[in-house]
């Protein structure tokens, strides 16, 4: 049946756009980044936002990677992250005249090195990590960039991109977050106890509270 069909490929996503919603409701709670984060954040502020003259706020950029995971504790949670602590920031800026506003408009087909925990990138493109990922499909840095959410005055890749790239990639260190995903798509029972965790993890009350918004 096509409708039972759709439901069981959308149904992923809908899910991690609503855990982005939560998560931009709670934009407020800075406590809730992982001390890591913070500090890479402080540091982009000097080394990136400031030398490109844009102000974090606006949306010009988005926070690639595995950011978005150490956004909220209940999200290592539910990926079972076991590392202790984001280890870099990988910054997509895709529009030339900030490149150009920073004095580096010759390395926007490249990259610009802020730190050696700081990478600036100008596009989104996982299949760079290899030849062997030179087939796999993502989506446009121009689609990630419109769907990346604003957290705490930042924004983030969408977790649908981010488990989407990681899921393909497949590589050794990415294997404790495809745990999640790979369980949800054997179908059966696993896909009630991966949705009950993802509700558990968000919480009923603030369940109920977005419901009742979007009536």
């Amino acid at each position: 049946m096509k409708l039972k069909k759709f439901i069981r490929e959308n149904l992923l996503d809908t899910i991690f756009e609503y855990i982005d919603h939560i998560l931009s409701k709670q934009s407020l709670l800075k406590e809730n980044l992982d001390p890591s984060l913070q500090a890479l954040l402080k540091e982009a502020d000097e080394l990136v936002f400031e030398k490109f003259k844009i102000n974090p706020s606006e949306k010009k950029y988005f926070l690639a990677g595995s950011a978005k995971l150490y956004t909220a504790p209940e999200l290592k949670d539910v990926f079972d992250i076991k590392a202790t602590k984001l280890g870099d920031l990988d910054i997509v800026i895709p529009n030339k005249k900030d490149w150009d506003n920073a004095g580096l408009g010759d390395q926007f087909k490249t990259k610009y090195e802020a730190s050696d925990k700081i990478e600036v990138f100008s596009e989104w493109d996982p299949k760079k990590a290899g030849e062997k990922y030179a087939d796999l499909d993502f989506r446009s840095t121009e689609e990630i960039f419109q769907d990346a959410t604003k957290i705490n005055g930042y924004w983030f890749m969408a977790l649908k991109d981010v488990t989407d790239y990681k899921l393909k990639l497949d590589r050794e260190k990415e294997q404790e977050v495809n745990s999640l995903t790979s369980e949800f798509d054997k179908g059966g029972s696993d896909k009630v106890s991966i949705l009950r965790k993802i509700i558990q993890t968000i919480g009923p009350e603030k369940a109920k509270e977005f419901l009742k918004e979007e009536d």
